[in-house]
């Protein structure tokens, strides 16, 4: 797979090891990849099927807002495509994964949407992308299965261009009681089916306030049911 190394931490993005401590090409984060791209090869045959109607709110919604936000949109995690479908015409869309059987999925759909102007297999915490690339870059329920989901947002940062915008779609994780017991009871379950870890809306917020060049813009619910949330943020500029 394609991808550029994570930058040395600055100032800026010091601390941002608040989920995962684990180096990138240490034995424990390569099975940890392992273990996903193994889950996704049976999802592929399922994740249409299921997905296209769980998430249709969610996806729908998210597309519109980054189709409002710039051009040239950038999606992480791009999965067999369910969502391309939702961005502007007018957009020009990159996506990424890194389960080449999802990317085969998105690429038959991306035939028929003119849009779509590439679709790579990629690892979202090493994009291969130069700096400021890209106008939006969109996460759209891929923060939580990532490995590091920290450098995936900090690569994130980078391709974006100043004034830019990062969109993350997901279902976060209850920050403490009862429930927040049993999703980490469950991690180690949802790791390995590829469903990821139910990271928590507090790290997504730490991260940004422990960046001089990010502002936390928006929060909000995602409809019908508003048990996803959609978080934007700006890159300073």
């Amino acid at each position: 797979m394609d991808g550029g190394r994570r930058p040395e931490q600055t100032k800026s993005n010091q601390g941002n090891s608040l989920l995962n401590e684990t180096p990138q090409d240490s034995e424990p984060y390569a099975r940890a990849y392992e273990v996903q791209r193994r889950a996704y090869r049976v999802w592929v045959h399922l994740y249409d099927a299921i997905y296209s109607w769980f998430l249709y709110f969610a996806h729908r919604e998210t597309g519109r807002v980054a189709s409002q936000l710039g051009t040239r949109l950038l999606e992480v995690g791009v999965g067999t495509g369910l969502m391309l479908r939702y961005y502007a015409p007018s957009t020009e869309v990159v996506g990424i994964d890194l389960s080449e059987e999802m990317l085969q999925r998105a690429k038959e759909k991306q035939a028929r949407l003119p849009h779509v102007k590439s679709l790579q297999q990629m690892d979202a915490c090493r994009l291969s992308f130069a700096d400021d690339s890209f106008d939006v870059a969109v996460a759209p329920f891929t923060i939580s299965v990532v490995p590091d989901p920290l450098s995936a947002l900090d690569e994130m940062a980078r391709v974006v261009r100043p004034g830019g915008t990062i969109l993350i779609a997901s279902r976060f994780g209850d920050e403490s009681g009862f429930v927040a017991m049993l999703e980490a009871l469950a991690r180690p379950l949802f790791t390995a089916i590829g469903w990821g870890s139910l990271i928590r809306r507090s790290v997504i917020e730490n991260w940004v306030n422990s960046r001089d060049d990010l502002e936390l813009d928006e929060v909000r619910s995602l409809p019908p049911l508003k048990i996803f949330t959609l978080i934007r943020i700006t890159r300073k500029g």
